[in-house]
C-alpha cells in the first residue's frame, strides 16, 4: 500500500513537470489537418506567453511624381516649332525654337514668357542644342544634314558670340550632345544623304574636336533620335531609330571608347529625342516614341509606367527640363496636329 501511494505520488509529479514545460516551450504555427487552399503567410517561432503581441507592417507602396500633366500655356508667345532647344540657366527656363528666326525667350514661372532678343547673330537654324558649360549658355547649330556645326555662347541670352563655325566635328542633326568630365560630348545621328553615325566625339575647348571611338572600341548601334543624359558618372544613350527599326536598348561608357548595352528590352522603343531627364538619380522618360506615357527607372534596366495616359497630345520632340520642382514639355511635335508651341508642366 506504501508503495502504491508513493507511485501515484510520482506520476501526479510527473504531469504536473510536463504540463509546465508544455506551457514555457517555444512551439510552431499550427494550421487545421486537412486540404486547403489557404497557404502559410508567415513563420516563425512563437512564445505561449499571454504578454505576446504580433505586428504585421506592411510595406509601403510608391506614388511616382509626374502622373499629371497641366496645360501651363496654349499660347506663350512664341511661333509653334516641331522643335527646340531648352535650357534651365540663371533661375529662368531658355527656349529657342528652331526651325524659324523667332528669337530667343526665357521665362521666371514657366507661364509668361519674354522675348529676350528677336534678333540673336546666328541665323535659321534646322536641328540644334542648348547646354551650359563654364557658367554660360552654348548653343550647338545645326542648319542642315551634312553642314558644319556652329557653336555660340552667351552669359545674358541676348548677346550671343560664335566661337566657331568650323568643328571639323561632321555636321549632322537629330544628335546627342552632353557636358561630360568637363568635355562637350556629341554622338550619334543623320548626316548627308540620310547616312546615320555610332561615331563619338569630344572637346575640351568647342574649337578642337577628337574621335574617341576608334576601330577597336565598342560602341552602339548607328542611330538618330535618340537622347542622352550623365548619370552615376557614366555617360549614357538610349533608345532612337536605326533607319526604319525602333531601338529599345540603353548603353553607356566612362571613358567614350568602349560602350556597355544593358538592356534591349525596353518597354518603350523609338524616338527618345529631348525626352529624358534625370532627377535626384532618377530617370524620367516623357512620351517616348510619340505616345503619351511617363516612364521612370533607377538603373536604366528596371522600369515603371508612371502613367500610360498622360493629358498632353501624343507627341514627339518636346523639350523636357526640370525647373522649380517641376518637370517642363515646351514645343514639340503633335501627332496630327502639327508643331505646336504649348507648355506643359507636371508636379
Amino acid at each position: 500500500m506504501k508503495h502504491r501511494k508513493h507511485f501515484i505520488t510520482a506520476a501526479v509529479f510527473f504531469v504536473i513537470m510536463l504540463f509546465t514545460l508544455s506551457c514555457s516551450r517555444e512551439g510552431k504555427v499550427i494550421y487545421p489537418s486537412g486540404p486547403s487552399d489557404k497557404q502559410p503567410t508567415a513563420t516563425g517561432i512563437y512564445t505561449n506567453t499571454p504578454t505576446h503581441t504580433r505586428t504585421i507592417t506592411p510595406t509601403p507602396s510608391e506614388t511616382p511624381r509626374f502622373t499629371k500633366w497641366k496645360l501651363e500655356n496654349a499660347d506663350p508667345g512664341f511661333p509653334a516649332s516641331s522643335s527646340g532647344a531648352a535650357v534651365v540657366y540663371d533661375n529662368k527656363m531658355w527656349y529657342i525654337p528652331l526651325e524659324s528666326n523667332s528669337g530667343v525667350w526665357y521665362s521666371i514661372n514657366g507661364i509668361d514668357w519674354v522675348l529676350a532678343t528677336s534678333s540673336p547673330s546666328f541665323n535659321w537654324i534646322f536641328d540644334g542644342e542648348l547646354l551650359l558649360y563654364n557658367n554660360e549658355m552654348w548653343l550647338i547649330r545645326s542648319y542642315n544634314f551634312g553642314y558644319p556645326l556652329e557653336i555660340w555662347k552667351s552669359s545674358n541670352g541676348v548677346d550671343w558670340t560664335m566661337v566657331t563655325d568650323d568643328t571639323g566635328y561632321p555636321g549632322r542633326v537629330y544628335s546627342c550632345y552632353e557636358v561630360y568630365q568637363d568635355k562637350i560630348w556629341a554622338f550619334s545621328g543623320y548626316g548627308s544623304w540620310g547616312r546615320q553615325y555610332n561615331d563619338v566625339w569630344n572637346s575640351y575647348d568647342w574649337i578642337i574636336w577628337n574621335k574617341t571611338t576608334l576601330d577597336g572600341g565598342l560602341f552602339f548601334e548607328q542611330r538618330a533620335y535618340a537622347d542622352s543624359f550623365v548619370m552615376n558618372g557614366k555617360l549614357w544613350i538610349i533608345g532612337g531609330i536605326h533607319y526604319a527599326k525602333n531601338l529599345s536598348d540603353v548603353c553607356y561608357t566612362v571613358d567614350g571608347y568602349d560602350w556597355v548595352m544593358i538592356t534591349d528590352t525596353l518597354p518603350f522603343s523609338g524616338s527618345t529625342i529631348k525626352s529624358v531627364a534625370v532627377i535626384d538619380e532618377r530617370i524620367w522618360c516623357i512620351s517616348p516614341n510619340a505616345d503619351k506615357s511617363v516612364w521612370y527607372s533607377d538603373n536604366a534596366v528596371d522600369w515603371k509606367a508612371a502613367t500610360k495616359n498622360a493629358e498632353f497630345q501624343e507627341m514627339t520632340r518636346g523639350n523636357i527640363i526640370y525647373f522649380n520642382s517641376k518637370l517642363w514639355m515646351i514645343g514639340g511635335y503633335e501627332i496630327g496636329v502639327g508643331a505646336t508651341s504649348k507648355v506643359w508642366s507636371s508636379e
